[in-house]
């Protein structure tokens, strides 16, 4: 599931293992293992930015409720 980021009058700058590149969505993976979080880049490709989580329903739900706090102060 991609998730693409807002338009912004600053980009979203993420580093990688050749420096910075623009950050412009994310896309969720649900593997049997492991949930993976990667970053798009702005030329709609993976960039080397990921982050993996265990495949363990708690942890997803921490983190989603983590989430939810946060929205939940944004104006």
């Amino acid at each position: 599931m991609k998730i693409d980021f807002p338009i912004l009058k600053e980009p979203i700058y993420a580093h990688g293992r050749n420096g910075y590149f623009s950050a412009t969505a994310i896309n969720i993976l649900a593997l049997p293992d492991d949930i993976r979080l990667e970053n798009w880049t702005s030329k709609d490709a993976i960039g080397i930015g990921r982050v993996v989580l265990p495949a363990d329903r708690n942890v997803i739900r921490d983190l989603a409720n983590h989430l939810n706090r946060i929205a939940d102060k944004l104006p």
